[in-house]
């Protein structure tokens, strides 16, 4: 009996603790989101490399947002880039400390929006 309460405490504090890997179980790819590079955030990524903002012109919840991973030929300020992007603090490291984790976002298929 002593066992299985043992093992039921374990799983109990086991389970409530979090992991703080910077995903969250319910983040999903919001696709097809456009936005302008506005500047480089004062904080780093964990590799050292520069975190950028992203001002999103499309109806999203947030009107801006923190990649650490945008691809080169797209981080000159004024770019215009349709992305798909997942809420994700990973990569960031003690960046994060300075803002709120939901600003924090992985971004994939980058490209330039075309001028008209």
């Amino acid at each position: 009996m002593e066992r299985i309460i043992g093992f039921l405490i374990v799983l109990v504090i086991g389970s409530s603790c979090s992991s703080d890997d910077g995903s969250s179980s319910n983040a999903r790819w919001i696709r097809g989101v456009e936005g302008t590079v506005i500047s480089t955030e004062s904080c780093h990524a964990a590799d050292n490399s520069l975190a950028y903002r992203v001002d999103i012109s499309t109806e999203e919840p947030l009107p801006w947002i923190i990649a650490s991973n945008l691809p080169e030929n797209f981080r000159p300020e004024g770019s215009k880039i349709k992305f798909d992007m997942l809420n994700s603090s990973e990569g960031f490291g003690a960046c994060t400390a300075n803002f709120s984790p939901e600003i924090f976002y992985k971004l994939d298929h980058v490209k330039v929006i075309e001028s008209k």
